[in-house]
């Protein structure tokens, strides 16, 4: 039977039992290319750093090229009339993949979710809102409209689509995991402290999840090929829920079949199974990475490059 979440999983992105050498590309470790991208900005603020309420704004990890952000004030609404869609999300120059792939996740399975996670608090400029994490006992965030930008493009998680909802659940999660802090969302500042890991992130946006994984004798996370095969058959049906259950899987750390396109140390949206094939999206959206930001892959392909996957419950 799948797995319901018990304390901290095996597994990437995170997990201190990891065995790997040097530095890998992905999330964890590397910056999207392109993910940031354009967005209409509305005035600088005075008092950047100070909040309506008398708080500060969550601090910033410097931009690309290391050249300083500003706060912006982004007068855009948090949804377009159709809801949460799944390429509303786009990743920013953070190694936030796991949030990234829930919030992408979320849109495609459970969009209602989403829409009541944020409450409209307070109108102006900027305006305020309140965001409900799922975890139990969850305080509420209130976070603002300000986001940091550099030349004229915003950083951190954005959407091509004029919606800032992606934005507004990245910095209310840098407020409510980071310490008030984007650094402590970031896995390449992980010397600073212990941002969250995969199963914090589906705990916080999700709530109750399942997984599965494969790991050996020593507990270190394996491909899902090596699967006995009772649990493929989990797993299988966790891929058929992708639809209906936010679902994301997380690639094996080093050693992914270059055939694949599938980013080493990165988490991925599950969109759905059907005829033996993983529909997958990677929540840097652009379609000039290998493999595109939406594809499929074989049954086969896909268990031979990735090591978990989460659901919701």
């Amino acid at each position: 039977m799948p797995r319901r979440e018990i304390g901290r999983v095996p597994g990437p992105l995170g997990v201190n039992n990891i065995r790997s050498t040097g530095s890998s590309r992905g999330p964890l470790s590397s910056l999207p290319p392109n993910a940031v991208l354009l967005a209409q900005l509305g005035g600088i603020v005075a008092n950047p750093n100070q909040t309506p309420w008398g708080g500060t704004e969550p601090t910033p990890v410097g931009g690309p090229g290391g050249g300083n952000l500003q706060l912006l004030d982004i007068q855009q609404p948090p949804f377009g009339h159709q809801g949460p869609q799944i390429n509303d999300v786009v990743q920013g120059a953070i190694s936030t993949c796991p949030a990234a792939a829930a919030m992408i996740a979320m849109a495609h399975a459970s969009p209602a979710a989403i829409l009541s996670m944020l409450t409209n608090f307070q109108n102006g400029s900027p305006r305020v809102y309140n965001i409900q994490f799922r975890r139990r006992n969850a305080r509420v965030v209130r976070v603002t409209t300000r986001f940091y930008h550099q030349g004229g493009r915003l950083i951190y998680a954005s959407s091509p689509n004029r919606v800032i909802w992606p934005s507004l659940l990245e910095k209310a999660y840098a407020v409510f995991a980071g310490g008030n802090s984007y650094r402590g969302l970031a896995r390449s500042q992980r010397q600073l402290g212990n941002p969250p890991d995969v199963s914090q992130v589906m705990q916080d946006f999700v709530g109750n999840f399942g997984w599965i994984a494969h790991t050996n004798s020593q507990n270190v996370t394996q491909p899902l090929s090596g699967l006995p095969s009772s649990q493929r058959r989990n797993l299988t049906r966790a891929l058929r829920q992708a639809g209906n259950r936010p679902t994301i899987a997380a690639s094996l750390g080093a050693n992914v079949p270059t055939a694949t396109n599938v980013v080493a140390n990165h988490a991925y949206a599950v969109l759905g199974y059907s005829h033996k094939r993983v529909s997958l999206r990677n929540p840097w959206n652009n379609s000039r990475i290998a493999g595109g930001a939406q594809f499929d892959l074989t049954l086969s392909q896909f268990q031979s490059a990735f090591q978990m996957v989460l659901w919701g419950l």
